[in-house]
């Protein structure tokens, strides 16, 4: 047999349910003082930050005569190297990284007034001092990296290295007396 709940458990059980909440709340909130010759109340105090990234410590990249002279007509590169600091508030430090060059579609290349353009390569590694990295393709988004950083500039050292290559053979087609400039874009994001 069925029996209603009658109105005053009903009543009770509400009341139950309200006290619980507003007990639960109280727990966190700001207490206040009393009158007296002292009196101490206290607040909670909270914080949060969405996830942010930072990219520093980068230097302009030249490709002398002495460094592209060994290479040329080869198919062998010439490659510069920098050591750069990527920090990441990602609990895990995560980022990625977006190069974009200043040639015709974001490519990776450099330009001399009406001369022919020469492209350049790039790669990342996610450690300082490396010689190899992961192939960036121009506007591309990379796959996840993971920097050591624990402050914004990497107290003013470095996380990762971005590589930067020039083939023998494009050295090759470049012009005596010509300069040859781009610009590589560096995008950090978190995701």
């Amino acid at each position: 047999m069925h029996t209603r709940p009658t109105r005053s458990r009903l009543a009770a059980a509400a009341f139950a349910a309200l006290f619980a909440i507003a007990g639960a709340s109280a727990a966190a909130a700001a207490t206040q003082g009393t009158p007296g010759t002292t009196s101490s109340g206290s607040v909670t105090i909270n914080a949060s930050i969405a996830a942010r990234v930072a990219i520093s410590n980068l230097s302009d990249v030249t490709f002398a005569d002495t460094d592209l002279a060994p290479v040329l007509g080869s198919g062998t590169s010439a490659q510069k190297t920098e050591n750069v600091c990527v920090w990441s508030n990602n609990s895990d430090r995560s980022y990625f990284i977006t190069a974009s060059g200043s040639g015709a579609a974001n490519a990776f290349t450099l330009a001399s007034g009406a001369n022919p353009v020469i492209p350049y390569s790039v790669a990342w590694n996610q450690q300082t001092g490396q010689s190899s990295g992961t192939a960036l393709s121009a506007a591309t988004k990379s796959s996840k990296f993971t920097s050591t950083a624990v402050s914004t500039n990497c107290g003013g050292g470095a996380s990762a290295t971005l590589l930067v290559s020039i083939l023998g053979t494009d050295a090759g087609a470049m012009l005596a007396g010509a300069s040859y400039t781009g610009t590589l874009t560096l995008l950090v994001s978190p995701t």
